[in-house]
């Protein structure tokens, strides 16, 4: 018996060996099956996110695209409002020289008429004359210089007194 209790031993134990293997398998096929189906239902999951995200940014795209062309229209509106208005200023600055240009013709032209009429109303000048030589001035005498100085001295006397009267 003891011989056949090791034999017997052997195969208990390969058998036990035998069924734990088994058992393994199948515990590592439950987990790779149950992994299997996790990773389905999360991607599934993750589909109709994904999916709609992909939708959103497409729409999104169209979205910025419509932007981005409004953007450069508004900016080809302003440049070409602001050419007008560069034209217009052009224009108005060269009618406003036009006219400052005939406004200084006109006044140039009632000058010289000015001028002309003046001519022909003013005497004409004679000659040049000789200039007369200079005399000696005769001298005043010192009792008529006297005589001047006081009656200059009594007209300022009489205002001052008619001013005293008021």
């Amino acid at each position: 018996m003891e011989g056949e209790e090791p034999q017997e031993r052997e195969e208990t134990f390969e058998e036990r060996l035998r069924e734990l293997e088994r058992w393994i398998r199948e515990q590592v096929a439950g987990a790779r099956d149950e992994l299997q189906g996790q990773a389905r239902r999360l991607l599934e999951q993750l589909e109709d996110p994904a999916t709609e995200l992909r939708e959103w940014l497409g729409t999104q795209t169209g979205r910025v695209q419509d932007l981005i062309t409004q953007l450069h229209d508004q900016a080809t509106r302003v440049g070409e409002q602001l050419e007008r208005q560069v034209q217009a200023l052009e224009a108005a600055r060269q009618s406003l020289e036009d006219r400052v240009a005939k406004q200084i013709e006109a006044l140039r032209r009632r000058q010289q008429e000015l001028a002309r009429r003046l001519e022909e109303v003013a005497p004409a000048r004679p000659a040049a004359k000789k200039a007369p030589t200079k005399k000696a001035a005769a001298k005043k005498p010192a009792a008529k210089k006297a005589a001047a100085k006081r009656s200059a001295a009594r007209k300022a006397t009489a205002r001052k007194a008619t001013a005293k009267k008021r």
